[in-house]
């Protein structure tokens, strides 16, 4: 278990993670759709703008790419990449 305020409790988890983010100057996600044909299709770039790296995760990642396309596309049909701009 992860308790405590210690390099591996969760405040030293939390202080890592925030230096790592703050080591690059802009990160960002290309979203891409794959179609029947399987060829990709870029569909947009998001900026991460959260300060809180906790609250960075796949899921809340995809949400937007969802948002983008809507019903109109099976979510395993969405990727993205992470980018440093």
């Amino acid at each position: 278990m992860v308790h405590g305020s210690g390099p591996n409790g969760l405040l030293g988890i939390r202080r890592k993670l925030k230096n790592w983010v703050e080591d690059y100057e802009m990160v960002a996600y290309e979203f891409y759709l794959v179609d029947d044909l399987e060829e990709f299709h870029s569909i947009g770039i998001l900026p991460e703008r959260r300060k809180d790296p906790l609250r960075i995760t796949q899921e809340s990642i995809m949400k937007w790419g969802k948002l983008v396309v809507g019903d109109s596309a099976e979510v395993s049909k969405i990727y993205f990449i992470q980018v440093e701009v």
